[in-house]
């Protein structure tokens, strides 16, 4: 059983530490049959509105079990080699989601927001769950 309107593709781009140039690294994994919902808040501060957007994404359990990688808890895939990293992704605080297929892509992860606007996030907070005593087990991941 899929997640009631999860029909959207996304590109998980995981930040990792190259060790030869101590850099930062972008590791891309498409994640299929997701639910991408935007959102826009306000902030009332006296005499002035801000507007405020977001993302929420949710990722079930099923979807998750079908695709072509694995969910790896943060702390596992940071340690993980290359290899294991490249067949598996993780979500984190950092990392950046955009809507669609972007593997392959030769822009910088910032290029690609920039040229994105609206399509791509920056993760903010993970919500796991996926514990084994909960019904409906799914990712929720929330951005800006």
């Amino acid at each position: 059983m899929t997640m009631h309107g999860a029909f959207d593709t996304v590109t998980v781009f995981n930040r990792c530490v190259d060790p030869a140039t101590r850099c930062d690294r972008w590791v891309a994994s498409v994640v299929r049959s997701c639910a991408w919902q935007g959102h826009v808040g306000r902030a009332v501060d006296g005499t002035s509105a801000l507007a405020d957007g977001g993302v929420t994404l949710l990722i079930g359990e099923p979807e998750l079990c079908w695709q072509a990688l694995n969910y790896m808890p943060p702390n596992e895939w940071r340690v993980a080699d290359d290899a294991t990293r490249a067949a598996n992704f993780t979500m984190q605080p950092g990392d950046v989601i955009a809507r669609g297929d972007w593997v392959g892509d030769s822009r910088s992860v910032a290029a690609l927001k920039a040229a994105l606007g609206a399509d791509a996030f920056t993760v903010r907070v993970v919500d796991d769950r996926l514990q084994p005593q909960r019904r409906g087990r799914h990712l929720k991941v929330v951005g800006v």
